[in-house]
């Protein structure tokens, strides 16, 4: 209502004139026979204009409900939309949750710390337990990476992708890991001989299975051993054990919650929780 009285002010000045104009125009000499009294005029004036007035009143208060109307349907239509939006969201939110923990779960340090066991102990029974597990690891990470990857099909903003990216290059860290690992158990099933590791070495490099990763790969370090004897494996065996902290458990953790936290609030706002 106030915004209308702002864009129509001038109405009101002309109602409060209108009265002395009529009076003016009456008072001005007809050049034709005027049937009827000066006061019959103004009965008739006052009649007319009064039914003008209250029809423009009426049209205006219908024309401002109308007005309000319509805007409350849109802000309520908006609220629905933007509820049914937030249910979506909060579903796949709830979805991410779950898959964040399958996540972090697939980097579990143990199995690395029971392959580097395995590979220390380097029995025949160990090292085809080493295998074995390692196939575990390898089909556990391709489903968390695949449902990840999924969760995220949709399109991405920088902040996503960022984050996104911190993940990945963890991932790829650990699938190095166990790419150098896989070799390393391969070559030690065939010959029960840590020496024969530095033999091989050009063929898996050239096999190039996974991106270089130049930070604590076995490769780099049988590379490195001049002469790879028994006495340097165990050493070897602790560079596998250090190489863990590529993809150390409490970076995915950090870097899953701060996504976690991202989606929350961007899902939040939506409204204006």
């Amino acid at each position: 209502m106030k915004d209308w009285i702002k864009k129509y002010w001038w109405v009101l000045p002309f109602i409060l004139l209108l009265p002395f104009v009529i009076n003016f125009i009456l008072l001005i000499p007809a050049f034709s026979p005027i049937v009827g009294e000066n006061t019959d005029w103004l009965s008739f004036w006052g009649g007319y204009l009064g039914a003008i007035i209250s029809a423009g009143v009426a049209f205006a208060i219908l024309y401002i409900q109308r007005k309000d109307n319509e805007k409350q349907y849109e802000t309520n239509r908006k609220l629905q939309l933007d509820i049914l939006l937030y249910q979506q969201e909060m579903q796949w939110f709830n979805e991410l949750k779950l898959k964040s923990i399958e996540y972090h779960n697939a980097f579990d340090q143990n199995d690395i710390i029971k392959l580097c066991n395995l590979i220390h102990k380097n029995k025949k029974e160990t090292i085809q337990e080493a295998e074995d597990l390692i196939k575990i690891l390898v089909n556990n990470n391709n489903k968390v990476s695949f449902a990840f990857e999924f969760l995220f099909s949709r399109e991405r903003d920088e902040e996503e992708k960022n984050i996104l990216l911190t993940l990945q290059k963890y991932n790829l860290a650990y699938q190095a890991l166990i790419c150098d690992v896989q070799f390393v158990v391969r070559i030690l099933k065939k010959h029960e001989d840590p020496n024969q590791l530095f033999l091989y070495i050009d063929d898996y490099r050239n096999e190039n299975r996974i991106p270089q990763i130049t930070e604590n790969r076995l490769v780099d370090i049988i590379n490195n051993f001049n002469n790879f004897f028994l006495t340097e494996y165990t050493n070897f065996i602790n560079q596998l054990f250090r190489a863990r902290g590529n993809f150390h458990s409490t970076l995915i953790q950090k870097t899953l919650s701060e996504l976690v936290s991202y989606e929350e609030n961007k899902i939040n706002k939506i409204i204006k929780l």
